[in-house]
């Protein structure tokens, strides 16, 4: 492709990149209607009292309700073992004597694609620390195990 040709290309990507972004936010940000199946006319029924109520007893933890303390060591931990993965597979990637043959644009990709993996298992890492912080040992009955 020539200088003219790959400029016309690179305008013509960045001009359709700019057009899907503005039309993907006016979808966004447009007034939907009511997912919901309108009523017949007849009363608008509540929900009953007994199930409003949520059990104390549910496995299920409310997120509103967990510690701010957990929340935190959550965030922390998974930033530290992002920038931590970070570090590792970059200097791996550029700092091997062995990988210094290999164009650097592959080892960007492998990085990036790296990078997508290392997202899941900081947020997995970090939600696992936090449950093991967030345990009281009274709770469990004093057992080491849980």
């Amino acid at each position: 492709m020539d200088q003219y040709g790959g400029a016309i290309f690179l305008i013509l990507f960045i001009a359709l990149t700019v057009w899907r972004m503005i039309r993907y936010m006016k979808a966004a940000l447009a007034r939907r209607p009511q997912s919901g199946v309108p009523g017949l006319g007849g009363p608008v029924m509540g929900v009953p009292a007994s199930t409003a109520t949520s059990n104390p007893e549910s496995p299920i933890k409310d997120p509103a309700k967990s510690s701010a303390l957990s929340r935190v060591i959550e965030r922390m931990t998974t930033v530290l073992v992002f920038v931590a993965g970070n570090i590792l597979i970059w200097g791996c990637l550029f700092g091997l004597p062995s990988l210094d043959e290999l164009p650097a644009i592959w080892r960007l990709v492998v990085g990036v694609f790296a990078n997508f993996a290392l997202i899941r298992l900081a947020r997995a890492i970090g939600t696992s620390v936090a449950k093991r912080v967030g345990r009281s040992p009274s709770a469990e009955g004093n057992n080491p195990l849980l």
